[in-house]
């Protein structure tokens, strides 16, 4: 592992094993988690990483509103899905992962579903909640836990990236 990573692992019964990267990361795309590919996107994603970010967020919305849809899962907890920030179609510009950790929220099915198919008022209300939900959780702005990566990680480029600006 490179020198600049500072990662714990982290185990989720017999079954999954994530590695977290804490601080900026150069593992070498042979290193990255193993992937399963989604039936809705052609790029692949860790099922243990979103499995983490739900668990980790005590499979809780970001958003947290009275609005938030909320059912329970097969398994018995709250159903979130997993959102990329920067969604995973801007894989293809960027030579750094854009599944990890930093680029991941918990959001319920209304949240999510507003965000890539709302108003542009409404799905911006959600992104501005994803984003102070980042930051508390995380003690550092989006664009700066996101320095590394290439594409705009400002609100405004990110609100761009969904067509909201």
């Amino acid at each position: 592992m490179a020198d600049s990573c500072q990662s714990v692992v982290l185990c989720f019964g017999p079954i999954f094993l994530v590695q977290r990267c804490l601080g900026r990361c150069s593992v070498p795309i042979s290193c990255w988690p193993k992937y399963t590919a989604s039936s809705s996107t052609p790029f692949q994603r860790s099922l243990q990483l979103a499995e983490f970010v739900r668990v980790d967020h005590d499979h809780r919305c970001a958003v947290s509103q009275t609005s938030c849809s909320s059912f329970l899962a097969r398994d018995g907890n709250s159903y979130v899905e997993v959102h990329h920030i920067i969604p995973m179609a801007q894989q293809a510009g960027s030579a750094i992962n854009l599944d990890r950790i930093t680029n991941m929220t918990p959001l319920c099915p209304g949240c999510h579903t507003c965000l890539h198919r709302g108003g542009a008022a409404d799905a911006g209300r959600v992104m501005g909640d994803v984003l102070a939900w980042f930051e508390m959780k995380h003690g550092r702005p989006f664009a700066d836990a996101n320095s590394d990566l290439t594409l705009g990680t400002t609100p405004d480029a990110i609100l761009t990236m969904y067509g909201l600006s």
